[in-house]
This record gives C-alpha cells, sequence and structure tokens, in this order.
C-alpha cells in the first residue's frame, strides 16, 4: 500500500473517532488550543514521515473578517464594475482538478491530492497538466493532453462547481444598487456560458467576455477596452 498523503490530525486525538482537522485551531485566542494544534500536528508530520507520505494536508484556522461588501459597491459609484470568473465568482478548481485526474486514471495512474493540484487552478488546463504530467506548452504531446483536457472537462463543468457566497453578495449589492457589472474570463465562450448560466450568473449580468471574444487574454487590457464593454 502506498500513502501519498495525511489529513491532519493524524493519529486521531484522543478521545476523537472521526475525522476533526479544526478540533483544535493554530489561530485560537486559547494558548492551549495552540499548543494542542501543534502538538497533534507534529504527531502527524512523524507519522507521514514513518509511511512515507510527501504531503500533509491541514488547517490553520480560521480568523473572522469584516464583511466589506457594501465597501467595495461604494467604490464601484456609479460606474460598471467588471469581475473575473474563476477564481472570483466561482471556485472551479474541484472540477479541474477532477478532470486532471480523471486523465491519471484513464493511464492507469493514481490520481494526485486535491490539494497538490488546486494551487494550479488559476493557470486552467495549462496548469493542471504541469502539476499532473510535467508538461508545458511548446512541448511535444502538449497539444493532444490539453485539447483532452477540455473535452473531457466540458463534460464535468458543473459536477463540483459553485459560486463563492461573498461573491454573490456583492453582486447582489450591485444590483441592488442598480449598477451593471460584467465578467471577464480567460475561458472559452463555450465553456464559460453554460457556467455562468447554471450558476445563476447570466442573464443576470450585462456582459460576458471570454477568452476567444478578443485576440488577447487577461490580463491584457484588450478584454477591458470600450469596444468589448460597450453593452455594461
Amino acid at each position: 500500500i502506498k500513502i501519498s498523503s495525511l489529513h491532519n490530525f493524524c493519529p486521531l486525538p484522543m478521545g476523537v473517532d472521526r475525522a476533526a482537522p479544526n478540533i483544535y485551531k493554530f489561530s485560537s485566542e486559547d494558548r492551549r488550543e495552540r499548543e494542542s494544534a501543534f502538538k497533534h500536528t507534529v504527531k502527524t508530520l512523524d507519522t507521514a514521515v514513518r509511511v512515507k507520505a510527501k504531503l500533509v494536508v491541514l488547517h490553520t484556522g480560521c480568523v473572522d473578517m469584516k464583511d466589506y461588501t457594501d465597501t467595495l459597491v461604494e467604490m464601484v459609484g456609479e460606474d460598471a464594475a467588471i469581475v473575473d470568473l474563476d477564481g472570483t465568482l466561482v471556485d472551479s478548481a474541484p472540477d479541474l482538478a477532477g478532470t486532471a485526474n480523471d486523465m491519471l486514471l484513464r493511464r492507469s495512474r493514481q490520481p494526485l491530492p486535491y490539494a497538490q493540484l488546486r494551487p494550479h487552478a488559476g493557470s486552467g488546463a495549462r496548469g493542471m497538466l504541469g502539476a499532473a504530467f510535467g508538461i508545458a506548452p511548446g512541448q511535444d504531446g502538449y497539444e493532444a493532453l490539453r485539447d483532452e483536457f477540455l473535452a473531457h472537462y466540458a463534460t464535468r463543468l458543473l459536477q463540483e462547481t459553485t459560486a463563492f457566497d461573498h461573491a454573490l453578495r456583492m453582486l447582489q449589492g450591485l444590483d441592488e444598487r442598480g449598477l451593471p457589472w460584467g465578467i471577464v474570463t480567460n475561458k472559452s465562450l463555450h465553456l464559460a456560458e453554460p457556467l455562468a448560466t447554471a450558476l445563476g450568473l447570466l442573464p443576470r449580468a450585462a456582459a460576458l467576455i471570454g477568452g476567444d471574444s478578443t485576440p488577447h487574454t487577461k490580463p491584457h487590457p484588450a478584454p477591458r477596452s470600450e469596444e468589448h464593454t460597450s453593452e455594461l
């Protein structure tokens, strides 16, 4: 048996009979709880060394944050807002990672831990293929893998992807003030449109600009130019 990763806390603390990664938080105001988090994390790391696991997933805790929705909406003023899609409005990382792992499984290879793939979600197919196959644009075989990735991703576009609650609150604030907003994404429109529609972002958005809508992708200013945002 090959163990590739462990999830904190492992072994479970005494008296705990199920996974409880948040039972002790590093961010707690209670010193004893922080010490327990440290102690049991060390045990997890020791266990990882013994079983030769290369990755350890841990929750470092949480902090209370002020709701900045009203402040952000006020910053827009009377102008229109342009918002990114992936990683800003929606969390598409689970389906992007799932697509990469499905491709690995097709090749009888072990899937990678989600924690290992998620940091590459912002780079889309390029990031996922780089993490899963160690291949980059311009290398032999990359184009074929990219086409396979995009074709399969289209079949599971909404399997686990969800809209961020905080983003929905911000959009609601814009709607309530009668301020138009649009979406700019590097996703091709044939992927972006069904995703945005299923998550209730279309037809609310005044415009949707995809990666194949302009000669350039973000962060080039072309997708945000007057020509392409005239609907706003």
